[in-house]
């Protein structure tokens, strides 16, 4: 579809190309596969004012962020730790996380 509405009690919170609303309303979210994820590493990752969550899982690093260009410097602090990356997966949480920011949660 080229735009979508999202209504709350017969009122339009916001309109626009279904892309628009996801860059606007989502967060992004990082995924870094590999090894070395120390917790002092995730406590300085978390502590960037542009991330809103980083935790370590496994093989993996999860981090949210709050705009795209926040990725690059997440990446860059790992590199620097000295832990090795094996990939790198960057998403936005989709029409449907959009849609539960802009309820406030509400579904």
């Amino acid at each position: 579809c080229d735009e979508v509405a999202v209504m709350d009690h017969g009122r339009i919170v916001a309109a626009g190309t279904p892309a628009s609303l996801v860059n606007h309303t989502g967060a992004t979210h990082v995924r870094i596969q590999g090894s070395g994820f120390t917790a002092d590493l995730v406590r300085l990752i978390g502590s960037r004012r542009d991330v809103l969550n980083a935790e370590s899982q496994h093989d993996s690093l999860l981090v949210e962020v709050a705009h795209d260009g926040a990725c690059a410097a997440v990446v860059n602090l790992v590199v620097e730790s000295g832990a090795d990356i094996v990939t790198v997966e960057r998403s936005n949480g989709g029409l449907d996380a959009a849609y539960r920011a802009l309820l406030g949660g509400v579904i």
